[in-house]
């Protein structure tokens, strides 16, 4: 089956072949009218792109950071790209390129070197803004509309290798379920929180993350050779995320916008934070392991979460979130992402073949990490004096950790029963082909 576009693609090789082969000074003509047209664009949207460099000191907690692993580290720097936002001096870039940093510097195009520092992070958003003094940089315009359309021709603004104010071209795919535009076009390290805008010169994103894909790699090595001279082999594999060629995700331009005037008011509540890691499911395993033909499988619970304390155990299937049927998990994560902290929210689950309906209030990020260090709930427990409840408090902490094991361990089982089907249709198929 052909694509319905490939027509239209072929038609336009069709008249630049002709139009190359009758007149070659006209294509030339059009190509470089094109090409000014393009440097034009970027050297008005250049002042408004900087770079940002974030110095890491041994308890900054840097270590955390470079989980998106899209920033150039060099040592105990890290090289992202920002925008200017407003004329009061404020840069949004993403959240991970200034997560960890302890200072930080800002290069403007002309080489100018400004201190900033941090006015708010928001990491569910991925988001920061940064505050320089001076400089009267021009702030980009920012397209808030979601009218990005598929094929539309994209330019990505960034530090490439040392180098401000690169721009490559792409192509937008379109905007994901769970929120991201995705972008057709190659970078190198230091574009993180740099610029995607359109053919208006106007910022429809801001670089947030480079896809990965799965990839097995087999491995075929000789264990032994028998006495009769038989060699045996051992077959194993491995997999492994490798970057994606070519496609990266962006935060919208509207996000941007949102989360930067949130953070800038002063609002550090953040978006809703529930706590969980759901994991999708193939869906005719689902309805024969579960009897359940949509939802998304917890695999991690946080503890002192939002669903921890709801009682939202490993294994359990989230079927719906505000009464909306749940097919994904980047679909789950969009609608958690809609909501704020403290807002109330309803879950249906199913557990056991029992369908169970839960309220829950969602916290922030922020406001989860002020939870005791250990991010277990102390059961009532003081260090210094225990209460009168102390044996009760430790017996159902115990019971919690007991049920937790056996929800893992079920979860194990129900992965191993996966890879099993799975294994024996392989071995099925094979034995098929042999025939």
């Amino acid at each position: 089956m052909r694509f319905a576009g490939s027509k239209l693609v072929e038609m336009w090789i069709l008249v630049f072949a002709l139009i190359l082969i009758s007149c070659p000074v006209a294509l030339s003509s059009i190509l470089k009218d094109f090409e000014r047209e393009i440097t034009t664009l970027l050297q008005e949207v250049h002042p408004s792109v900087v770079t940002i460099h974030s110095y890491n000191s041994p308890d900054a907690g840097g270590s955390a950071r470079g989980a998106f692993a899209f920033g150039a580290e060099v040592a105990d720097t890290q090289i992202g790209t920002g925008v200017v936002y407003d004329a009061e001096g404020h840069i949004v870039t993403t959240g991970h390129v200034v997560q960890g940093g302890s200072r930080f510097e800002v290069f403007s195009s002309d080489g100018r070197k400004f201190k900033a520092v941090v006015v708010g992070i928001d990491l569910q958003a991925d988001v920061s803004v940064l505050r320089i003094s001076g400089g009267q940089l021009p702030p980009l315009t920012l397209n808030r509309l979601r009218t990005v359309a598929h094929g539309s021709f994209l330019f990505v603004l960034g530090n490439s290798f040392g180098i401000p104010n690169a721009a490559t071209l792409g192509t937008a795919i379109g905007y994901r379920e769970d929120g991201p535009l995705q972008v057709s076009a190659n970078l190198s390290p230091g574009f993180s929180g740099g610029p995607v805008i359109n053919v208006d010169g106007e910022m429809v994103g801001l670089v947030s993350a480079k896809l990965t894909e799965p990839v097995v790699l087999n491995s075929l090595k000789l264990e032994r050779q028998t006495p009769t001279g038989a060699k045996v082999y051992n077959f194993s594999s491995a997999e492994m995320e490798l970057p994606s060629t070519g496609v990266i995700l962006a935060v919208p331009s509207a996000a941007v916008k949102a989360t930067a005037d949130r953070l800038i008011a002063g609002d550090r509540t953040g978006g809703g934070f529930l706590g969980i890691q759901p994991e999708d499911v193939d869906p005719d395993w689902m309805i024969k392991a579960f009897n359940v033909t949509h939802g998304v499988m917890i695999t991690d619970v946080l503890a002192s979460s939002p669903a921890w304390k709801a009682g939202i155990r490993i294994g359990d299937i989230l079927t719906r979130y505000l009464g909306r049927r749940i097919t994904s998990s980047d679909q789950l994560r969009s609608l958690i992402g809609e909501c704020k902290a403290g807002d109330v929210v309803s879950l249906g689950i199913v557990r056991g073949g029992k369908n169970i309906g839960l309220t829950v209030q969602l916290t922030s990020v922020d406001a989860l990490a002020a939870t005791t260090p250990s991010g277990r709930a102390t059961g009532g427990i003081d260090a210094q004096g225990a209460s009168d409840d102390f044996d009760l408090s430790l017996e159902v902490d115990y019971r919690r950790d007991l049920a937790e094991r056996i929800d893992r361990l079920q979860l194990d089982v129900a992965r191993q029963m996966k890879e099993l089907e799975l294994l024996k249709k392989q071995l099925d198929k094979l034995g098929t082909d042999t025939r």
